[in-house]
């Protein structure tokens, strides 16, 4: 709700002052990063915005902005560098603890939840709808197929049929166990290039679905089936995300069933716009250190927006001695401050109470 209240004062009639506010319910996209498990921000990596757990923290990079804990303690476990000890809900080598705050209230993952049958029939209706492609069981490969999003500058996003190959001996982010990746693009074939409906910039695939591109307006891509509660399709950034304009009128929510994971052959230096949301999986990149020299290490991974992971996130893998050994050596995390207050359509919100959640003097 935009609300514009001009006033003057009663001994100053001719100096009027307007000021214009916008109350709505606080989105998601107002924090850096949301995770219902713990974290590990590493020594390499730098936060800019407001940072939560549910669980703990091991915070040991820089930040800048409060790191949010709901827990008082918490056992860190070897996933976090530690062997299984009881510490504070926020704690590590990291600068500023003085912005470190534990415990903080839950944020309720259950009621960030989307409503995938209801966006499903919006999408049928005014949005765009892919069905589902790929066929069979998890062990077939014909059950990893899906669709790549690669959108255009000039208002369009060009979608492509793809059936992956299959990656051996892969380190699984939302699992911790070794198995098989089906996150490359392969074997593509086209589908079409589609106007993104300008009433109606909701995108839904009930499959999965790999995305890059420059976004060109305010845009939703919500990746689930709905129809099948057996199928719980990821998405896989394989590409450089941006904005086709930089004075914050575009934007992109991703909302993913399970996993929203970076591909092994994403850039070396990495560009992600947006809101990321792994509803029931994990955010994050598998780790190939044996499943191919040419994919690990990677650079600098960016992340302007915002990331939400129900599971213990990672792009960075270390050795022993902490050093960077997969993944990418470092992460910068910067929130989108235009997406917080003018988030894309369906965007998930924290709460379901309106506050003002921006205001200005326009003259």
């Amino acid at each position: 709700i935009d609300i514009t209240s001009k006033g003057e004062a009663a001994d100053g009639p001719n100096d009027p002052v307007t000021l214009e506010a916008r109350y709505a319910q606080p989105s998601i996209a107002s924090y850096d990063f949301v995770s219902n498990a713990g974290v590990w921000i590493g020594n390499t990596d730098t936060v800019n915005g407001p940072y939560h757990s549910n669980s703990g923290v091991r915070m040991d990079g820089t930040t800048n902005a409060p790191i949010t804990s709901s827990v008082a303690t918490w056992t860190c476990t070897p996933s976090y560098g530690c062997s299984n000890q009881t510490e504070p809900g926020v704690f590590g080598s990291g600068n500023n603890s003085n912005l470190w705050q534990f415990p903080t209230p839950t944020i309720d993952f259950n009621g960030i939840a989307a409503n995938f049958s209801s966006l499903e029939s919006i999408a049928q209706s005014d949005g765009i709808y892919l069905p589902r492609y790929s066929t069979g069981n998890s062990h077939s490969t014909a059950y990893h197929k899906g669709y790549q999003l690669i959108f255009n500058g000039n208002g369009t996003v060009t979608i492509e049929k793809v059936t992956p190959p299959k990656l051996s001996n892969v380190y699984l982010r939302d699992s911790n166990t070794y198995g098989s990746d089906y996150a490359l693009v392969s074997n593509a074939s086209s589908y079409g290039t589609l106007p993104i409906p300008s009433t109606c910039g909701l995108i839904f695939v009930a499959d999965n679905t790999w995305i890059e591109g420059v976004v060109p307006s305010q845009v939703t891509v919500v990746v689930a089936n709905p129809s099948d509660p057996t199928v719980s399709p990821n998405v896989y950034l394989d590409g450089n995300i941006t904005y086709a304009s930089p004075n914050g009128s575009d934007g992109l929510t991703v909302i993913a069933s399970h996993d929203v994971l970076i591909t092994p052959n994403s850039p070396y230096n990495m560009t992600l716009s947006g809101v990321f949301v792994a509803q029931s999986g994990a955010f994050g990149r598998n780790y190939y250190g044996y499943a191919g020299s040419s994919y690990e290490p990677r650079g600098t991974l960016t992340m302007y927006g915002t990331t939400v992971s129900a599971l213990q996130s990672a792009t960075t893998y270390v050795d022993g001695s902490g050093n960077p050994i997969g993944g990418y050596a470092n992460t910068i995390d910067d929130p989108d401050r235009s997406l917080a207050t003018n988030p894309p359509p369906f965007t998930p919100t924290t709460s379901s109470n309106f506050q003002f959640v921006s205001w200005r003097q326009i003259e």
